[in-house]
């Protein structure tokens, strides 16, 4: 089935398939009883992984769209509705929140965690052993508000957390990293 430019992840969602394109800034719909896309939904800037709750789709999309002139860089989740097939809006990340690599919803739906590097864009570059470049680390997202708050997870005198994805445990009150 032709899906866009470097398919990057799926989620089924009953005789349904998303396809993250990542080069192509969109997600395919692909009907799997037909075998053939029936829709490409734009999506923000390289999207990469999603996780759903209920009807939404999160997409986490790994670069910031945009320019470097805006006053916030940031990469983004669009926000997909599976019973229409349609874009209801994009959160964006913490400013510096970049490379977005891996999203899980909890439990009850109500937060997104998003593992990501943070890029000390205004800052010079000096104290380059200590982070200040990129660190690595995750964004909670309130799912109504769209609201994010980050988190590091480096420890800089035992190396970088290198997150690559995330897990909300069952109960809700953990969180695995990859």
């Amino acid at each position: 089935i032709r899906v866009g430019h470097t398919p990057t992840d799926i989620y089924v969602n009953g005789d349904t398939a998303y396809v993250c394109n990542r080069f192509s800034d969109t997600v395919s719909v692909v009907d799997l009883k037909a075998g053939k896309t029936v829709a490409g939904l734009p999506a923000a800037r390289e999207p990469v992984c999603m996780a759903a709750f209920g009807d939404k789709l999160y997409v986490g999309c790994a670069l910031q769209d945009g320019n470097s002139l805006q006053e916030t860089l940031s990469s983004k989740i669009t926000v997909i509705d599976m019973k229409s097939n349609s874009v209801t809006g994009t959160i964006a990340l913490q400013d510096g929140a970049i490379n977005v690599r891996g999203i899980a919803v909890s439990p009850d739906g109500k937060e997104l965690y998003v593992t990501h590097t943070v890029g000390r864009y205004a800052y010079p570059t000096t104290i380059l052993d200590r982070g200040w470049i990129n660190s690595n680390g995750f964004s909670i997202v309130n799912t109504e508000t769209g609201k994010a708050v980050g988190y590091l997870l480096d420890d800089v005198e035992l190396g970088a957390g290198n997150p690559w994805d995330v897990v909300a445990v069952p109960d809700g009150r953990s969180l695995v990293f990859s």
